[in-house]
């Protein structure tokens, strides 16, 4: 799907201590990280709404960039890189850190008021709930 980004809005990023003290840890001791960002993208969906892929990448052109800037000078600011498709569906979340005893229990996580919006099965008949697509010139009526 070949989205308008310009109608797309910055979305709006809170970062919680513990996500915040997760990230700084991974930056200072994994020098692979440099001049990458963590990249959220929508995974799937099921009748519960969304799920993400939360992984280091390096941005892409159409990315929107978040910026989180982070503890330890040295290290920098780190990026969050979203695609427009993404931006759309999170237009304000926060990025937080949950451990638990075991693997699956531990991992980046995602909360956002606009997530109960696209539970269930028929959303999608409300138009102000689908991304704004671009039109190309040849597509437009005369």
């Amino acid at each position: 799907m070949n989205l308008d980004r310009d109608k797309i809005a910055t979305p709006q990023l809170t970062v919680s201590a513990l996500a915040r003290e997760q990230l700084n840890l991974m930056l200072i001791h994994d020098v692979t990280l440099q001049e990458k960002a963590i990249r959220i993208e929508i995974a799937g969906k099921g009748c519960d709404g969304f799920t993400f892929d939360i992984g280091f990448t390096r941005p892409k052109v159409d990315d929107f960039l978040l910026e989180i800037p982070m503890d330890d000078a040295e290290s920098g600011p780190i990026f969050v890189a979203m695609s427009p498709f993404t931006a759309f569906y999170l237009p304000e979340f926060t990025l937080d850190y949950r451990q638990g005893h075991l693997p699956e229990e531990e991992g980046f996580t995602i909360q956002s008021p606009a997530l109960k919006n696209y539970q269930g099965k028929f959303w999608q008949a409300d138009e102000k709930l689908v991304p704004p697509s671009a039109v190309k010139k040849s597509d437009k009526k005369k």
